[in-house]
Order: structure tokens, then sequence, then C-alpha cells
């Protein structure tokens, strides 16, 4: 679509519509009537309302003469597309019929690129809520997964309080439970028993032994989970 007459943005009523200048208009229908004339003309016949449908503004207006720059204040009316499409209605000619289907053309354009901005901001919002959920999921996660290691702590806190005999080595676990040393590396089952201790809260004892001297205990319960003995 080419373009016919320069189409801007302009506040008018409070809103920002689509807007041209009359004088560009004036200019593209061809009109061999005086701008102020036709102008006032125009605006009567279309009952164009004042800070609705067009606002008029002054503008300086520098200009070049045999004698040097000549300023001068001239009236710019901004009309509404609106406005304007009605008054290339008047003109009754083709330019007239031109100009008015090139700004329907422009409508049809602009409201389409409207729709399209609204999905994406509807889809922006949709986005903008799943991200939102999704963080209140992990926060969710992450405070069960707190409550969780607080609760296997005080299980065994408890465990510990009410009988020592919950805290154990490795060997006297083993021994007890008839499971061989045999294939098993009792410095890693201890590596192992202790990041257990440490992510479920537990805690860990000592017994003094007189051939290894400091030996870790650690609760029955981490033991069980590290042998998968019920």
């Amino acid at each position: 679509m080419n373009e016919i007459i320069a189409i801007n943005q302009t506040m008018i009523n409070n809103a920002e519509v689509n807007s041209v200048s009359a004088r560009d208009l004036h200019e593209v229908l061809e009109s061999e009537t005086k701008f102020a004339d036709w102008i006032k003309r125009r605006l009567d016949e279309t009952d164009a309302v004042l800070n609705a449908d067009y606002i008029i503004v002054s503008q300086k207006r520098e200009t070049i003469t045999e004698y040097g720059k000549k300023a001068s204040i001239i009236t710019e009316y901004i009309l509404t597309t609106d406005i304007a499409k009605e008054i290339a209605m008047l003109e009754r000619n083709e330019k007239g019929k031109q100009v008015r289907r090139y700004f329907i053309e422009v409508e049809k354009a602009y409201k389409k690129d409207k729709i399209a901005v609204s999905q994406l901001d509807y889809l922006q919002i949709q986005l903008n809520y799943l991200k939102e959920q999704d963080r209140k999921i992990h926060e969710l996660e992450n405070k069960t997964n707190e409550i969780h290691k607080e609760q296997l702590k005080a299980k065994h806190n408890i465990n510990r309080i009410l009988n020592n005999d919950n805290y154990m080595t490795i060997i006297a676990f083993m021994n007890l439970y008839g499971i061989s040393q045999k294939g098993h590396h009792i410095p890693s089952l201890g590596k192992k028993a202790k990041k257990m201790s440490d992510e479920q809260g537990a805690f860990m004892g000592a017994v003094i032994d007189p051939r290894y001297g400091r030996i870790n205990t650690y609760s029955v319960e981490i033991l069980r989970q590290i042998f998968n003995v019920a």
C-alpha cells in the first residue's frame, strides 16, 4: 500500500488517535479553494467538533525572501482520520474517493496490528502467570523438603534420646544383622552414612575402640537405609 498522505499519532480528546495535517489533506485532494476558506467550510459541513474531531495548533514558520528570513505564525489543523475521511468524501471527485479508500485501508491495517499486539500481550500475561505459578511450586517444594528434613531430624533425635542403642558403628550394625563385611569398603560406607546424616539432620556419635581409636556411630535409621534392611 503506497502512502498517499502521512498519518501520525496525536493525542486528541485524551486518546492517541490516527491523524493527518489538514494542509497535507488539502494538497493531496488538489483543492483549488484557498486553504483557510476550504478548511472552515469543510469543518462546518462535517459538523466537526473542536478537540474531539480535530485540534488547532499554532506553529512558527520561516520563509526565505529576497530580503532574508521572514518568520510568521500559521494555524495548523490536525484532523482525526475519521473526520478526514468525511472531508475527502465531500470533494465528490476521483481524488476524494482515492483518499477515502486509503484511509479505510490504513484503518484495517491498524486494527489488524492492534489485534496482533493484543494477542501478544495476552500471551505475555499467560507466560508471566505460568512463571509465577512455577516459582510458587518450587518455593513450596523447597519448603516441603525443609519440613521433611526437620521431621527426619526430629525422628533421629527422639530415637537417640529414648535409646542410645539406636546409634551404632557400621561394623556393629553389620554384625547385628548378619551382613558380611566381604565386598564392603567400610570407609566408603562411613562417608555415605555421614553424608546421609547431614542431609537428614541426624546426629552422629562416637565410641572409642582399643584397636582403631575413635569410631563414628550413626543412627540405625541411616544404616538401615544404607544396607536396605527393615
